[in-house]
């Protein structure tokens, strides 16, 4: 089973459908969002941050470890 949720990125102007396979994660897991557009200064090589087609995920880490 899968699960989805749609989060809005930090800038407001858009939005992403976030899938969670196998219902591992939840939407608890992300903290923020940030689109191609404004996703650059995200981009500093933290080990919270997922890159996926220009997007850029920044996890709770708290939340992910107490899963």
């Amino acid at each position: 089973m899968c699960e989805s949720y749609h989060m809005r990125c930090e800038c407001g102007r858009k939005s992403a459908e976030i899938f969670f396979g196998k219902m591992l994660l939840d939407n608890q897991a992300l903290d923020h969002l940030y689109c191609p557009d404004c996703s650059a200064m995200e981009l500093n090589g933290n080990h919270d941050r997922i890159v996926d087609n220009g997007w850029v995920l920044v996890l709770n880490m708290d939340h992910i470890k107490h899963v």
